[in-house]
């Protein structure tokens, strides 16, 4: 800086340029002589560098906004699972009782839990054709009114007198049925199956020209109704027999006293003989059943397959 002389800055230049002064104070004094005065000057403190800014993540472009509606704006209805009596967030829940409240709310039913009865099993015949079933198992196939004008002619062309004017075979349930049910322990899986048939029995038959009696293994060693065997008889002569049995072909092993062939050979011979038909209702099939035995009883399969076409075929075979 100068004060007032005549000697300007350059020359205070050429001064240090001459004479070289090693250090700060040899030339303030220089300048000093001059007339100068060096002000001492603070150099800044360096700027702190700032960290690289991070890349900004992109944002959705917003649509311009729109202009707000000249006019207040238009309830929105109110959903139908609003319900208003409900308490909002913003009230006060000092004086709650949460507890109460769940007392308050009734208690549902119990579930029943009392074990249910199994369903009955399906009847071994359909039930759309165990009444006719039942009805031609009972029947039998006898002369009625009607002649039988075909056999009639056929009788006098051959010059065979005529001892007797024939008639056409129809079937009747004028004789009624006896009905024997097996209650050996082979047959115990069917014991409803037993029941619901003799029930439909008495429908087909009724119960005044039915004859029903229990038996084990075999009729000729007795049958029963209620507790006390008796021996069993044979019925009128011509009245069908329908025995609801396995033959003992469905015994356990450790059921020693099971029939066997000869019996029920002995048994149908019987009948035979006071022109009784042996039909024999088993839930065996046909094959099991020994060849002697087939050959003398009308066996008949108690299964959904069976018709009653195919029963009255196997019936008139056997019927006299």
């Amino acid at each position: 800086m100068k004060h007032g002389s005549e000697i300007w800055l350059g020359e205070l230049l050429r001064s240090w340029q001459a004479l070289a002064p090693g250090d700060e104070a040899t030339q303030a004094a220089v300048a000093r002589l001059l007339g100068f005065e060096l002000a001492a000057i603070e150099a800044p403190p360096p700027e702190p560098v700032a960290p690289a800014p991070l890349p900004e993540p992109a944002r959705p472009e917003r649509a311009a906004p729109h202009p707000p509606p000249a006019g207040p704006p238009p309830a929105r209805p109110v959903p139908q699972h609003f319900v208003p009596d409900l308490p909002r967030a913003s009230e006060p829940l000092r004086e709650r009782d949460p507890q109460r409240e769940w007392q308050a709310v009734e208690a549902l039913a119990r579930a029943d839990t009392v074990a249910r009865p199994a369903a009955a099993p399906p009847e071994l015949f359909r039930p759309e054709w165990a009444r006719t079933l039942v009805t031609t198992l009972a029947a039998r196939r006898l002369p009625g009114r009607a002649i039988d004008e075909a056999r009639l002619v056929r009788e006098l062309a051959n010059g065979h007198p005529l001892r007797r004017i024939p008639r056409l075979r129809r079937w009747t349930l004028t004789l009624g049925v006896q009905l024997l049910i097996d209650v050996s322990p082979g047959m115990e899986a069917f014991a409803a199956d037993q029941i619901a048939l003799s029930e439909r029995f008495v429908e087909a038959v009724g119960e005044a020209h039915m004859e029903e009696w229990l038996f084990a293994d075999c009729p000729l060693r007795g049958v029963f109704a209620d507790a006390d065997d008796v021996a069993w008889r044979a019925p009128q002569p011509g009245v069908p027999v329908v025995a609801v049995s396995d033959l003992g072909l469905g015994a356990p092993p450790d059921h020693l006293a099971r029939a066997g062939v000869q019996e029920w050979l002995e048994f149908a011979a019987r009948l035979a003989a006071r022109g009784s038909r042996l039909t024999v209702l088993s839930p065996w099939p046909r094959a099991h059943v020994p060849s002697a035995l087939g050959e003398c009883i009308a066996f008949v399969e108690w299964d959904r397959p069976t018709s009653a076409a195919q029963v009255r075929r196997l019936l008139e075979r056997h019927d006299v």
